[in-house]
């Protein structure tokens, strides 16, 4: 199981115990045969495993206690969620921060690197209170339409305009259940995304553990003659490298450019050369921002192409302090 990464979840809580899972009455013997397995990075969302009473056979059910989002190891960072930035609410939301900290604190430290990255900090605030606050108003939402009905349908029916009124709190109430149920279930679904131990990441880290390792199978030696085997691959680098080391001088800049020369390899023409080697401008960040392509995964900051496009007119000046 160390080699899988994998942990005995009972035996890790009882380390000297000594219980059993499973009876052979045919030969009177016990023996703890099942057994609940989780990941070593998974282990801190372990709370309890038990052995059950044997009732259905000669096998003990186990039961295992986890508490999600206890996890041990490295976590993935925070992600904006695009959808985020398609609501008019969140795009107003994410610019005013962007506004708010540019004027407030942009040129108050000695590098922009610090400001930057604190900038990518205040965002990622700003979206979990927005986050947080969408579900709470949902929740208000849906308890005190709940409390609406419930006070409407204690009253007698006398008419039309009354089973209307009902009938009208009932969808709003189902409309107010259906989108905090979405937008639980969203939360969730990103939740594991980042943090679940899914059985395909498990198949990667195998196949990936397991693959063999980039060799050389074979080299050509000096005579033109290709090899296979391991002893004249290793005497075949043995004397490249002492020639190597074995120069008598480094070539002068001239002869290196001589020997290039002498190649026909392409080359750049001045004046892109001097295009390359000048300064990034105001026109190019701009260009190079609208060209970030969509529906991507983020970085490690965990801000996407989508957020880079909204507020490219807000950041364009202040990167490019950053890049220079």
């Amino acid at each position: 199981m160390d080699n899988w990464g994998l942990v005995d979840t009972w035996r890790h809580k009882h380390t000297t115990a000594r219980e059993y899972t499973c009876y052979a009455p045919t030969h009177g013997t016990y023996s703890r045969l099942d057994r609940i397995l989780l990941t070593k990075d998974h282990m801190g969302s372990h709370v309890s495993t038990i052995h059950r009473a044997r009732y259905l056979s000669d096998h003990a059910p186990v039961s295992c206690e986890l508490v999600w989002g206890r996890t041990l190891g490295a976590r993935l960072g925070w992600r904006m969620p695009v959808d985020m930035l398609e609501d008019a609410e969140g795009r107003r939301v994410v610019q005013d921060a962007v506004i708010e900290y540019l004027e407030t604190n942009w040129g108050t430290t000695k590098t922009r690197n610090t400001e930057w990255e604190a900038l990518k900090a205040v965002i990622r605030g700003r979206c979990m209170g927005l986050a947080c606050g969408v579900r709470k108003t949902l929740q208000r939402e849906l308890q005190e339409g709940e409390r609406k009905l419930a006070k409407h349908q204690h009253r007698p029916v006398s008419d039309t305009i009354y089973a209307q009124t009902e009938l009208d709190l009932q969808r709003q109430v189902l409309s107010t259940r259906e989108r905090l149920e979405q937008y639980t279930l969203k939360t969730y679904r990103q939740l594991l995304h980042r943090e679940g131990d899914t059985p395909s990441r498990l198949l990667a880290w195998i196949i990936k553990r397991e693959s063999p390792r980039q060799t050389i199978t074979h080299l050509v030696d000096l005579e033109g003659s290709e090899v296979y085997s391991q002893m004249e691959i290793l005497n075949c680098l043995r004397v490249h490298l002492q020639r190597v080391y074995s120069s008598p001088t480094p070539a002068s800049e001239g002869a290196v450019v001589e020997y290039l020369a002498s190649l026909g390899l392409p080359h750049l023409e001045a004046e892109t050369s001097r295009e390359l080697d000048a300064n990034l401008t105001v026109e190019e960040l701009q260009i190079a921002m609208s060209l970030l392509p969509m529906g991507k995964a983020p970085g490690g900051d965990g801000l996407p192409a989508e957020f880079v496009r909204l507020c490219s007119p807000l950041l364009v000046q202040h990167l490019l302090q950053v890049y220079q």
